[in-house]
């Protein structure tokens, strides 16, 4: 009605009740609890979004690097061969890390406990026998190949049953971890029109 109210005054070439104009303002506040412009945007009324358009967290590569096979492929990337390469000491220090890697993969068992994991016994000579040719070549275009076997091979032992669940489960865990860490974050814990509306925009319930 107090809409409707000024328009018909402006119609008119009335003067506007003031009464009406102020419940169209407490109507819009209902309706628009917070606003947010940015840049160029700062002047306009209601509410600006602005989604990424990519994940700003990695969480699945974050995953891959919480588990030895994980932490094996992303060491022999195809693109970290040149730093890897550089000189002797860069790839001795690759071959020492792989190793610490192979030590919580391989089975063994200690006294009472048992350690590594069962069933990736083709998956770990593979990664070895890439290594040793690794060590063995004598020209960079040698090693760049072995490199290259040895990165494969690492992938393989990605796709084991036992490693990718576990990746699965971890990247779970860091995107709730995420969410979490991102509500706490909110002004208000998420009261406000504009923090609740991103809460309900990334939960999928707005």
């Amino acid at each position: 009605m107090s809409l409707q109210a000024i328009k018909d005054a402006i119609a008119s070439k009335k003067m506007i009740c003031p009464k009406c104009a102020q419940d169209v303002l407490d109507t819009r506040k209902k309706l628009v609890e917070a606003y947010y412009g940015h840049g160029e945007y700062a002047g306009q009324g209601g509410l600006s979004v602005f989604l990424p358009g990519r994940e700003l967290r990695d969480t699945q590569k974050e995953a891959r690097g919480k588990n030895p096979a994980g932490r094996m492929a992303l060491m022999t990337e195809p693109g970290k061969f040149a730093e890897v390469n550089k000189d002797a000491t860069s790839r001795n220090a690759m071959l020492s890390k792989l190793e610490t890697q192979l030590r919580e993969v391989r089975p063994r068992t200690l006294i009472f406990l048992s350690t590594g994991v069962q069933g990736v016994e083709k998956e770990t000579k593979a990664i070895e026998d890439a290594a040793s040719a690794f060590t063995k070549a004598g020209t960079d275009e040698d090693r760049k190949k072995a490199f290259d076997v040895l990165h494969k091979a690492a992938e393989n032992m990605e796709k084991v049953d036992h490693f990718d669940k576990l990746r699965r489960k971890t990247a779970v865990e860091l995107r709730v971890n995420s969410a979490q860490e991102y509500s706490s974050q909110l002004v208000g814990n998420g009261k406000s029109g504009w923090s609740r509306f991103r809460v309900e925009l990334r939960d999928g319930t707005r």
